[in-house]
């Protein structure tokens, strides 16, 4: 393709002079006229015919030499997708962690063609039938993982459809098998209280850590997450409240609060006397940004030391190594449930929990009416530290 540069005026001894760059070699054409306003004139005439050109020029330098030739014939390498997906207006803004975990999607899927189908270069070579493979091959992953997957998928190539011609979205007639989703268990008053006790006897990495969580878990129903990244701006010791916006939804700005209660306000107290500015465990945030396996480890043992079951053997179809049965997680549906059983108006429990719908929160009913455990407000499981050893 031959690309100039877009042509420019030049003035030598009263003359003007059009240039150009074409083939590497610099130009000069004399426009026999010393009268700038009829030079620029003519100078239109040369940039109206070298527009095209010019265009392509931009357009090639926004990527690299070694995906030249790709571009022009407008077509992307399967081992380039996400790169192209970057250099292409997002149709929504997106977070840091929904990026990260379609840019994992890509990877895995792009790492099975290389192993599996090298003999495809480009993503119009892709079919139907190998997304349908692709799926099929991580049947050993849990249901709800696969269909991750599957939407991840079939969202990065919307955004490619049209950029790259591309005929149709192949991940679109994958077949969505229903995912066999195994909600984490409910836990009853008696586990509450030995989860507590527990905790309050659990020496971890982090002083103070799991006899505030384990509570403030059960008696707000923060995630882990949130209750990991939890900083003394949120919290006013003087009112006794915990005021935050959930780290899920940020986006839609719904501020949570709650009152300081005793079973965790009191180590709160002992750590507000030593620090009073950022998180409230600095330890423990940064391994929670970095997914560290030692949080959810040291929450396993706890259950171990309570004698609740954590986990258990897949069935047949659930295509998991083990089910989780108890985690974290299992506080805020307990403070679900409880105060759905205490008779509180479901919008009250939403709102409490930041659901943007009921029909959410009534996931996490699962006593469906099987009895009210608390008559009037969630007990009060205040535990003394029993000196035992982990």
């Amino acid at each position: 393709m031959e690309i100039k540069k877009m042509p420019w005026l030049q003035q030598r001894q009263g003359k003007f002079y059009v240039c150009y760059w074409e083939n590497g070699k610099k130009i000069r054409k004399s426009l026999k006229t010393d009268n700038e306003e009829e030079a620029k004139k003519i100078l239109e005439s040369y940039q109206i015919s070298d527009e095209q050109h010019s265009q392509e020029d931009a357009i090639l330098k926004l990527f690299s030499a070694k995906r030249k030739q790709d571009i022009q014939l407008n077509r992307c390498l399967i081992s380039d997708i996400w790169n192209a997906v970057e250099e292409l207006p997002a149709p929504r803004n997106l977070s840091t962690f929904t990026i990260k975990g379609k840019l994992y999607i890509v990877n895995l899927f792009t790492k099975w063609v290389k192993n599996n189908l090298s003999h495809l270069k480009y993503i119009d070579e892709l079919t139907e039938k190998h997304a349908a493979q692709y799926i099929a091959s991580m049947k050993d992953k849990a249901g709800r993982t696969r269909l991750n997957h599957l939407s991840g998928l079939s969202s990065v190539f919307a955004i490619l459809l049209i950029p790259y011609n591309l005929e149709r979205n192949i991940w679109k007639s994958v077949v969505r098998n229903e995912a066999v989703s195994v909600r984490k268990q409910n836990l009853s008053l008696e586990q509450i209280k030995a989860l507590f006790i527990a905790a309050e006897n659990f020496t971890g990495r982090v002083k103070y850590f799991w006899q505030t969580a384990v509570p403030l878990g059960f008696y707000t129903g923060l995630r882990l997450f949130d209750v990991c990244t939890l900083s003394w701006d949120e919290i006013d010791m003087k009112n006794k409240t915990i005021t935050l916006i959930p780290s899920k939804t940020k986006k839609q700005g719904k501020e949570l609060s709650f009152t300081l209660r005793d079973e965790f306000g009191r180590y709160l107290k002992k750590l507000y006397r030593r620090q009073k500015t950022g998180y409230v465990w600095p330890g423990v945030a940064e391994a929670r940004l970095k997914n560290a396996n030692w949080i959810n480890e040291e929450f396993s043992q706890i259950c171990k030391n309570a004698e609740i079951e954590t986990q258990r053997k897949p069935e047949k179809g659930e295509g998991k190594k083990t089910v989780v049965l108890v985690g974290f997680h299992s506080l805020r549906h307990t403070f679900v449930t409880t105060a759905l059983d205490m008779g509180i108006p479901d919008m009250q429990v939403t709102k409490a929990v930041g659901h943007g719908s009921p029909v959410m929160t009534g996931r996490y009913d699962h006593t469906l009416g099987a009895g009210r455990q608390i008559s009037s407000s969630l007990p009060e499981i205040n535990t003394k530290p029993q000196k035992s050893e982990q």
